[in-house]
């Protein structure tokens, strides 16, 4: 099994934005890989924990469901950053090329 495989996104976008993701994640998204669009809030709703802050409602998962990272890598570098490494330490890559 391709350890990508177990990488899945949920995406609860504004309605008038859920078109253009749809067309977006087809145009890029590794086949693998789970896609949802909540378009009900039932993830939100589920976890009533996650902060109302849209910067604080991206995180990453270890394989046990805990949370490893908190932050949007698409619009903080140095979370970015953080995220490639990690990511590529779970993959198995040699330590000389985390950090993208």
């Amino acid at each position: 099994m391709n350890k990508l495989s177990l990488i899945e996104f949920i995406f609860q976008p504004l309605s008038f934005k859920r078109n253009e993701l749809r067309l977006s994640m087809r145009k890029k998204a590794d086949l693998s890989s789970h896609v949802y669009v909540d378009t009900v809030n039932a993830f939100l709703n589920e976890n009533r924990n996650i902060p109302k802050s849209s910067l604080l409602q991206t995180f990453l998962l270890d394989e046990q469901n805990n949370v490893i990272l908190v932050g949007d890598p698409t619009s903080n570098p140095r979370i970015k950053k953080l995220f490639w490494r990690i990511v590529k330490e779970k993959l198995g890559e040699p330590k000389d090329s985390v950090g993208r």
